[in-house]
């Protein structure tokens, strides 16, 4: 998986407001890629509410711009 077709998926992602189980079936391709994206993070908050799995308890979400100028 390219660099640029990862991005697209994160847009989907976000597009589409596709479901956690649904995520991981999408970027299992990506499982062990490595990617250097240059990403501007905007803000951090809490998770609230029930996890998919406990792991997740107690944690966070970003809002994070990439730039689009991709090689």
């Amino acid at each position: 998986m390219s660099k640029k077709e990862f991005i697209d998926l994160l847009r989907r992602l976000k597009s589409e407001r596709i479901l956690s189980s649904e995520a991981d079936k999408i970027f299992a391709e990506a499982i062990d890629a490595q990617y250097c994206i240059e990403v501007k993070f905007l803000q951090f908050t809490s998770v609230f509410g029930r996890q998919i799995d406990s792991k997740y308890d107690n944690g966070f979400k970003s809002d994070c711009v990439v730039d689009d100028t991709l090689s």
